[in-house]
């Protein structure tokens, strides 16, 4: 068995809300489509001590759009994955996506008509997103943490004891 990205983006997408990506979804799902993988794809790096290993493949389906016949390429995990391991991948394509809304140019312009609040206001914005994705980010190490330590027997350093 294996596992399908989808079910990594539908975990995540049960946290964010995005009107963007809602666009996206229904003008071209397949630009969704790559959009949630590469989120999810430059995470699985930051799985560090996963003891699945998160190896993927895609295959080429074909499907109906708009009465076109196309070929698509569904991503998919070599090995089945637990719910620990996806709840934890989602929460890594919580963070990237978080941290494309904090790193993005217009949320640096300034947007309100008063040249003094807008300054203060831009900045107690960037740091609240900041402090944010920071807890993002503790949030899933914390994940990590507990997974590793209810599998310390099985992680390849301890079990070599």
């Amino acid at each position: 068995m294996n596992t399908r990205f989808e079910e990594i983006y539908d975990l995540a997408l049960v946290v964010i809300q995005d009107y963007k990506l809602d666009n996206i979804y229904k003008s071209d799902p397949e630009v969704f489509y790559t959009f949630m993988r590469g989120l999810l794809t430059v995470g699985i790096p930051d799985f560090n001590g996963c003891l699945n290993d998160l190896s993927y493949n895609y295959e080429e389906i074909e499907t109906l759009n708009e009465g076109q016949t196309i070929k698509v390429k569904r991503y998919y995990f070599n090995n089945e994955l637990t719910s620990k391991e996806k709840s934890i991948l989602s929460k890594i394509v919580v963070y990237n996506w978080f941290k494309g809304k904090v790193q993005d140019v217009t949320q640096f312009q300034l947007h309100l008509s008063t040249r003094d609040f807008q300054i203060k206001s831009e900045q107690a914005n960037l740091k609240q997103k900041s402090e944010y994705l920071d807890k993002l980010k503790e949030d899933y190490l914390q994940e990590i943490n507990e997974y590793q330590g209810a599998n310390l027997d099985k992680l390849p350093f301890f079990g070599d004891l």
